[in-house]
């Protein structure tokens, strides 16, 4: 039986939700609005499942990617509306041409971030561009495998534990599957967002990107989230002054797994990983063009046989050089001690007081996070 006594050793993967046979797991928000596996005792028959598919509690060793790319959507368009360098959109049309499934996160009615699927290319765009608010897996882990024991072509993209757990819960390979994980940060609260969309009347949003870029007046390098009205009215447009930006880049509002990740450095076993090209600048300028630029990791010899298929534009670059300013993808991000008096603010009945006291730190708190984060490179060197 699963039972969380340390919150760093629990990603909300949904794992052991989606595979207890009973159904008697229960994923319940904790007061910081990240999920937990509840179980109920009258109907578990300590079967111990729930337990053998845990990421966090079956630690596997790292794995380096075969070949590292900085690529490129040479779409133009599809890769201004990219997080990055649109790779992922290729991927998805890929499998959606063959009639395949994708699976990733999406905003829901409420605008809650939430794992679904889609199975064509003009429901694709639900899945695009990041989403800096922890998914709900639900029942996708569940969907996923019906579809793959269907026959269906199936794309799963997710962080790093999110594939993990599903490849546990799988128990087996499936040849009709492809996984996708991101360089991942941390994952933000769901309730910090959730508060957060309270200053606006959540039926008048049409739109949310947390990562605009030139389409919006913005850059790759210095992105913005942007909210729009369902009449396409700009309703928010910041950057670096963002509560919810400053709070997720300040490591203030991440899950406390986060700080202690079981799935990075390749643990997840992913197909692909991909994620921002941050330091492209140093290693191949011309690339530089400020548009996005994916950092792509293949993984697998499936990787391998799809990679060249894309209308992609790569250059191989080497695993030692790249990972320097994308340490993200081996290293856990620091917890800062200011992140307890964040969340007492947080639990006032007043949002503003939280963001009073993350503006007052600011400066301070990132300086010494990029002073750390400038020592690690310096020890990795």
């Amino acid at each position: 039986m699963i039972k969380i006594l340390d919150k760093y050793r629990c990603c909300g993967c949904h794992a052991c939700a989606s595979s207890c046979p009973k159904q008697c797991i229960t994923m319940i928000p904790d007061e910081e609005g990240f999920l937990y596996p509840q179980v109920n005792m009258d109907e578990c028959i300590d079967c111990h499942l729930c337990e053998k598919v845990c990421p966090c509690l079956n630690d596997k060793n790292r794995q380096s990617p075969q070949v590292v790319f900085a690529a490129k959507n040479l779409n133009e368009f599809q890769r201004l509306s990219s997080s990055s360098g649109g790779v992922f959109y290729l991927l998805a049309e890929y499998v959606l041409k063959q009639n395949g499934v994708v699976f990733g996160a999406r905003f829901s009615k409420k605008w809650e971030v939430e794992h679904t699927y889609v199975e064509s290319l003009e429901d694709l765009s639900l899945l695009l561009g990041s989403k800096y608010v922890q998914s709900a897996i639900g029942e996708s882990f569940v969907r996923a495998k019906d579809f793959l024991k269907a026959g269906k072509l199936v794309l799963f993209c997710g962080t790093p534990c999110q594939i993990s757990g599903f490849k546990n819960f799988l128990h087996k390979e499936y040849d009709n599957l492809i996984t996708v994980d991101l360089i991942c940060h941390g994952v933000p609260s769901p309730l910090v967002w959730k508060r957060y969309l309270e200053r606006f009347d959540i039926n008048t949003i049409g739109h949310i990107n947390f990562r605009a870029k030139q389409l919006d007046g913005y850059s790759w390098k210095k992105y913005a989230l942007v909210i729009k009205d369902v009449r396409g009215n700009t309703l928010l447009s910041q950057n670096s002054h963002n509560f919810f930006l400053s709070s997720f880049y300040m490591n203030l509002s991440l899950r406390p797994s986060c700080f202690k990740c079981s799935s990075k450095g390749g643990k997840s076993r992913s197909d692909f990983t991909i994620g921002d090209f941050w330091g492209i600048q140093n290693i191949n300028p011309k690339l530089d063009d400020d548009k996005g630029i994916s950092l792509l990791m293949v993984n697998s010899q499936v990787a391998k046989d799809i990679v060249d298929r894309l209308n992609l534009y790569k250059e191989e670059v080497q695993y030692e050089e790249c990972i320097k300013n994308n340490i993200m993808f081996i290293s856990s991000t620091n917890e800062p001690k200011e992140r307890i008096l964040f969340w007492k603010k947080f639990w006032t009945n007043d949002i503003s007081v939280a963001e009073s006291y993350i503006a007052s730190l600011k400066p301070s708190l990132l300086c010494r996070l990029v002073n750390k984060f400038t020592g690690l490179i310096k020890r990795i060197k």
